[in-house]
């Protein structure tokens, strides 16, 4: 009997993460939660800069708030 390799493919090396939600990527990385948590400033060239406001605050399992 021959079984497909899944890691094989040519689409899951291009991206092994895509059976992964996003939400779940970010909080394995510990990424810092820029919804509600942002300032932009505009340079007025066509570029934009995301800061943070909380650094602290992060991704976290099953919160609520995100």
């Amino acid at each position: 009997m021959y079984k497909k390799s899944k890691t094989l493919s040519r689409e899951w090396l291009s991206n092994p993460y895509s059976d992964l939600p996003l939400l779940k990527r970010l909080e394995k990385n510990g990424s810092v939660n820029l919804i509600q948590n942002n300032k932009v400033t505009d340079f007025g060239n066509g570029y934009d800069m995301i800061e943070p406001i909380n650094s602290e605050k992060r991704f976290k399992g099953k919160d609520k708030s995100i």
